[in-house]
């Protein structure tokens, strides 16, 4: 979501049902505006399947690993309790605190 919607939208996103409802219009956001290339996840792994975790609550869970794709285009595998919180306080890529101009990773 955070390149699909400006800084300012996401910063106003605070539950994980702000992910799936209550629609906001889209403001394409381009990769190089990325303040932090190399500490924002563009594509991730939802679940955590080379670490199985019971229940495996995906973004909203702060157990297992996944591999996470970069802007910069390096590919990591994290483990979730790396990935900082999000504005609805879970590791959820959607959601990144400042969206676009924020990062995911120290």
């Amino acid at each position: 979501m955070a390149f699909y919607h400006s800084p300012a939208q996401i910063d106003c996103m605070t539950s994980p049902a702000d992910t799936y409802s209550n629609p906001r219009r889209t403001i394409r956001q381009k990769a190089g505006r990325a303040a932090h290339p190399s500490k924002k996840v563009m594509v991730a792994e939802w679940l955590s399947n080379h670490k199985p975790v019971e229940p495996d609550e995906g973004w909203w869970g702060w157990e297992g690993a996944r591999n996470c794709l970069f802007v910069d285009c390096h590919v990591e595998y994290r483990q979730v309790s790396d990935i900082l919180p999000a504005n609805d306080e879970f590791p959820d890529f959607n959601l990144t605190v400042r969206g676009i101009r924020g990062q995911d990773i120290d």
